[in-house]
């Protein structure tokens, strides 16, 4: 029997794990609700979740082919990076499936290119 979290009750649960099989989902949209079943059950197969897309993460800010140590092999890998001078640091986002969710690295340097 897969764990229930204390909120979560054990119908809503399944149903969300009956609309990710076949899927490319992430695991704070199977087990966290970060997507809404209608979101999951939307998802072709073999589909990606919003948080495996480069999109939906240009959508929040993030910038794909940055510059020369840019990887753009979505879907099997792709890193985004994203600066924020005022605060003084970027971050670089990981994007592969073949992960539980997406991974972020921060860096320093706001004017980091491969800190990765």
């Amino acid at each position: 029997m897969p764990f229930v979290r204390p909120e979560q009750d054990n119908e809503a649960f399944l149903a969300r794990c009956k609309a990710s099989e076949g899927k490319h989902v992430c695991i704070d949209c199977s087990l966290h609700g970060t997507s809404t079943l209608e979101e999951l059950e939307a998802i072709l197969e073999g589909g990606y979740c919003k948080h495996f897309t480069p999109e939906w993460w240009k959508a929040q800010g993030w910038k794909r082919n940055w510059g020369d140590a840019a990887v753009m092999g979505w879907p099997l890998l792709e890193i985004l990076r994203k600066a924020d001078m005022e605060k003084g640091y970027c971050e670089f986002l990981i994007l592969c499936p073949q992960l539980r969710r997406p991974i972020t690295i921060r860096c320093k340097d706001p004017y980091a290119w491969g800190g990765y």
